[in-house]
């Protein structure tokens, strides 16, 4: 799975897990896998990603640095 966030998603993420909400962007997506060996059966996975990668620099206001 694949996305571009802006610095402002990222940063909304930060703020929002500083609140302890629920991240707003994320990237959803599907897998699925058929298994031959088990009457052709299909497992499907729901995936979610995630993340504030961004944070604040600490006395510049509205400044966001690449987080450790």
């Amino acid at each position: 799975m694949q996305h571009d966030f802006t610095i402002t998603e990222l940063s909304e993420n930060f703020t929002a897990k500083q609140a302890s909400q629920e991240l707003l962007h994320k990237v959803l997506g599907m897998m699925a896998g058929e298994d031959g060996r088990d009457n052709r059966s299909t497992d499907r996975w729901d995936l979610v990603r995630t993340g504030c990668l961004v944070q604040p620099v600490p006395d510049r206001a509205g400044l966001w640095a690449i987080a450790p």
